[in-house]
């Protein structure tokens, strides 16, 4: 999986997540927008990025492993 989740001031005004079953392609460029981000005035968000994939044991989640994350400031 990979999520983003953007804040202004403490309030989240972005979050995207999408997830592969490995039957179709990830999409590789999204929006960094929102209603909430625009309605704020735009301006620049704290973002942070992750990657990671839960386990499973049987139908059972068992964890999340953490492959890479990132943070960043978008301008908006």
């Amino acid at each position: 999986m990979v999520r983003v989740i953007c804040s202004q001031n403490g309030e989240m005004v972005y979050q995207y997540a999408q997830w592969s079953d490995g039957s179709s392609p990830w999409v590789s460029t999204f929006w960094l927008w929102s209603a909430t981000w625009a309605a704020n005035g735009g301006g620049p968000a704290d973002c942070f990025a992750d990657l990671y994939y839960y386990t499973w044991q049987g139908q059972t989640q068992t964890g999340i492993v953490y492959l890479a994350h990132t943070e960043f400031t978008a301008a908006g």
